[in-house]
């Protein structure tokens, strides 16, 4: 099961807090034809633990395998999260502790043949609040422009007065 692929070919980061928003991700990236990161929530390695995330990437792979996945668990800035993380065969981590705790980490991940990342969240799509993840990363996926704007959509009609 390939579960985890570069990261740097993925555009879209979608982060997701659960295995119902982890399938609509991916079936949204599957019919969208598009490469797609799961990003787990800041610190969930410490909050929901290494092993809840190996699950939620064995059961959302085998729930819609045609997707291009990359999956992303976050250790937030402990290093000691990170290593368990690593020992639960977790495969991509983020981390954001200084050196030389994150240099001796990034040495042990690449020994078990894992990787550390910083993942972009500025310009991730967060399912936190949604109430139609399908939907959210339906439009989040699109090719339309419109459906990525911060500000909503750009083809609204405006009154001629308004210019």
């Amino acid at each position: 099961m390939s579960t985890n692929r570069d990261i740097s070919a993925t555009p879209a980061v979608i982060v997701v807090h659960g295995l119902d928003q982890a399938r609509a991700a991916l079936a949204a990236a599957a019919a969208a034809d598009r490469p797609v990161t799961l990003l787990s929530a800041p610190g969930a390695a410490r909050s929901d633990g290494p092993g809840w995330w190996r699950e939620l990437v064995r059961q959302g792979s085998e729930s819609v395998p045609g997707a291009n996945a990359a999956w992303v668990l976050d250790c937030a800035d402990e290093a000691g999260s990170a290593l368990a993380a690593l020992r639960e065969g977790v495969g991509c981590i983020a981390l954001s502790c200084g050196e030389p705790a994150r240099g001796r980490v990034c040495e042990i991940a690449a020994a078990c043949g894992a990787s550390v990342v910083e993942p972009d969240r500025a310009r991730a799509l967060d399912l936190a609040s949604s109430r139609d993840p399908a939907r959210a990363c339906a439009a989040f996926l699109s090719d339309r422009p419109q459906a990525r704007a911060p500000g909503g959509p750009r083809d609204v009609a405006k009154p001629p007065a308004l210019g």
